[in-house]
């Protein structure tokens, strides 16, 4: 269950801890060391408009929580018939010995306009990782790995979208998953060029959205035992693409 406090929520396992400012969806979901672990936080998930400058900042209207779910409904500063709903959905208990938990993101956004432009933006902030992209094809195909530190600009990706993440001072890897009926565009890029944090970044919603329409889409962040991570990740993905759309109120 998640702890509330204020605009602070707080998901603990004996493995991880995961803390949300709700005011903050652009700060998306920080993960705490897990225990023997050197590895600084990472912030997982962040959301944003693609479009701030012109619908402003999400200004949170409710919070509350629905067994596993943290749910959170946010109206844009400048445009508020643009409004969003975050599910933040703790994941325990899956069905792999690999996967230590998680944490999914389902995002839905409507609009009271005649027409408007949902494209969110979704990233994830780590630092001293390996990176490396998965087919999900082939069993037997090598996982590609991508030299952050030689990143001079961002480099696009083509599907399926998955992530591996292997953190040079944690015993855990990071699977970041984006459903398929959901993905536009992947970058990877330098958080900053100054530091040796990198990003990665899902576009979401590329088609407009029509008056009264909920348009949703989903991503996971897993944490997987360093142990064939490769194997699991493809594993994870093929549950995720077969698991049934979320149910959301």
């Amino acid at each position: 269950m998640w702890q509330l406090d204020e605009n602070k929520a707080v998901f603990q396992t004996p493995a991880f801890a995961i803390e949300i400012d709700t005011h903050s969806p652009e700060s998306g979901a920080v993960l705490r060391p897990m225990a023997g672990d050197a590895y600084q936080n990472a912030s997982l998930l962040r959301i944003h408009s693609s479009l701030s400058a012109e619908v402003g900042v999400p200004a949170c209207e409710s919070v509350h929580q629905r067994g596993p779910d943290l749910v959170v409904d946010y109206r844009m500063s400048k445009v508020p018939e643009f409004t969003w709903q975050v599910y933040w959905r703790a994941l325990t208990g899956l069905d792999s010995r690999n996967v230590l938990g998680g944490i999914e993101l389902i995002l839905s956004v409507q609009t009271e306009l005649l027409d408007s432009d949902p494209r969110m933006i979704v990233e994830s902030h780590l630092s001293n990782s390996r990176v490396l992209r998965v087919d999900g094809g082939h069993a037997s195909a090598e996982a590609i790995e991508i030299d952050v530190s030689d990143i001079s600009s961002s480099v696009k990706l083509n599907p399926p979208g998955i992530l591996l993440c292997r953190p040079c001072e944690a015993s855990f890897s990071y699977l970041e998953l984006v459903h398929p009926s959901d993905f536009i565009d992947l970058e990877i890029m330098r958080a900053s060029q100054d530091s040796s944090e990198y990003a990665s970044r899902f576009t979401m919603f590329e088609a407009p959205l029509e008056k009264g329409v909920i348009r949703r889409g989903r991503l996971r962040g897993l944490l997987l035992s360093r142990d064939d991570d490769v194997a699991s990740a493809r594993s994870c993905y093929e549950q995720f693409t077969a698991s049934p759309i979320p149910l959301t109120a």
